[in-house]
């Protein structure tokens, strides 16, 4: 894992960094930081609000992290047909830590990911997915190195668990105008557009 920096080493938001576009601090909220980000989603599938990030469940609980946006979509299926489902417990905060969870085919569509020199892209969790749609504007342009997220469904990193305990559909949002913020659940063997994240780690106590 890479060092913590201090916030005040930050750069300001929409700034290229490290590989991406800076989109801001993600503070994963309690216990680790008093105050959660707040991000525009919906925690169980439907219409958007703006909540504050939790981290009740399994993920880094030591710092916030600089989300670092690639400039370029992908296409992923996290599970084959012929693979079974998952039965490991998936962050609803921590797309990193999901993708150390993932043992079939689309651990290897994330693993083959490389931008900028750097190998340690993910697919956002839930809740990182729901911070870029809060914090990046509709239609953004940089330049050349950033495509702008629009009219779209991206695909998550987090799993809505079932009472079976075995994993199926994950969560996606729509960057789509008439849809903005929708959350909905996708069968994790569709093909689905994702948008990989890389993390800086912060000091945010």
């Amino acid at each position: 894992m890479q060092n913590a920096i201090n916030l005040s080493s930050v750069p300001p938001p929409f700034t290229f960094y490290r590989g991406g576009l800076n989109i801001g601090v993600f503070n994963p909220g309690p216990p680790v930081y008093p105050e959660g980000s707040e991000v525009f989603g919906n925690e169980f599938g439907g219409s958007p609000y703006t909540y504050k990030t939790q981290s009740n469940d399994v993920g880094e609980k030591s710092f916030g992290w600089v989300i670092i946006l690639s400039g370029e979509d992908s296409t992923v299926v996290t599970r084959s047909t012929k693979e079974p489902k998952h039965t490991k417990t998936f962050s609803y905060y921590d797309g990193f830590y999901n993708k150390n969870q993932l043992s079939s085919v689309g651990k290897n569509f994330v693993l083959s990911f490389q931008k900028g020199n750097y190998k340690d892209w993910y697919i956002p969790s839930r809740d990182e997915l729901a911070f870029i749609l809060k914090n990046l504007p509709q239609d953004f342009l940089f330049d050349f190195r950033f495509k702008p997220m629009g009219y779209k469904t991206y695909l998550s990193s987090s799993y809505a668990k079932n009472q079976l305990g075995k994993e199926d559909f994950l969560y996606a949002q729509s960057f789509i105008p008439n849809t903005y913020g929708v959350t909905s659940l996708v069968l994790d063997t569709t093909l689905m557009n994702v948008r990989y994240i890389r993390r800086v780690p912060v000091n945010i106590i």
